[in-house]
């Protein structure tokens, strides 16, 4: 069974990380399995990027306006994260952490998507503007919107 995701979705993040710009993305068809390993792939990308920006905020970096392609990055993802959930991708096969929620409970999944994107333009902005005091405040709204999300739909 195939399903159409916005696949391209991935190359967002890794594109936004490099040049500091989301890609465009289209729709492909891909195969469950397939659909599996971009979001686990994502999600590995969207954690170094966190973990890059956590980093910062912990040494208090006063410069942060380098970390501005991770933050973009940051928010293209969670744009791209309701679309790599498709029916068809549940966890049959124990290979992914996503909990039958992430379907049944669509609406809350989609709203946590989305208030992480929320955080993350704050993140965007702050690191546009320089703005250390605001880049760790958006952060933090950042990181628990992840929080936020993982609880309800990702297993520990």
């Amino acid at each position: 069974m195939k399903q159409v995701v916005l696949a391209i979705g991935i190359m967002a993040i890794g594109t936004a990380g490099l040049f500091g710009a989301a890609t465009q993305a289209r729709a492909v068809e891909v195969e469950p399995s397939a659909v599996l390993a971009i979001r686990q792939a994502g999600f590995d990308l969207q954690g170094a990027n966190l973990g890059d920006i956590k980093r910062a905020v912990e040494a208090k970096v006063t410069e942060v306006k380098p970390f501005k392609p991770n933050a973009e990055a940051i928010l293209a993802w969670s744009k791209v994260i309701p679309t790599l959930f498709p029916a068809g991708t549940d966890d049959r096969a124990g290979t992914t952490k996503a909990l039958p929620a992430v379907w049944s409970d669509r609406g809350g999944f989609e709203r946590a998507a989305a208030k992480l994107s929320n955080a993350s333009e704050s993140l965007v902005k702050a690191a546009d503007d320089n703005d250390p005091a605001a880049f760790a405040v958006a952060f933090k709204a950042t990181a628990d919107a992840c929080g936020g999300c993982h609880r309800p739909f990702r297993a520990k």
